[in-house]
């Protein structure tokens, strides 16, 4: 079996299957809500999180939103 390598914010995550976009944050303690996510370099809107295909060696990159300044 050969592990799925993603790069994710940054950092190097292994995996034995190919995680959906939900799970990648999921797995990272972050919500659901009020989060962006980029894939390669392109946002990937929140209705495509299920469907978008991830590939071994792919750089995500998950960005919290937050209020104030």
């Amino acid at each position: 079996n050969k592990m799925i390598t993603l790069k994710v914010n940054g950092e190097e995550r292994q995996y034995d299957a190919m995680p959906t976009i939900e799970q990648v944050i999921t797995e990272r303690g972050a919500a659901l809500t009020n989060v962006a996510v980029a894939v390669g370099g392109k946002m990937v809107p929140r209705p495509n999180w299920q469907s978008t295909e991830l590939h071994d060696g792919d750089n995500i990159i998950i960005i919290k939103a937050s209020y104030g300044g």
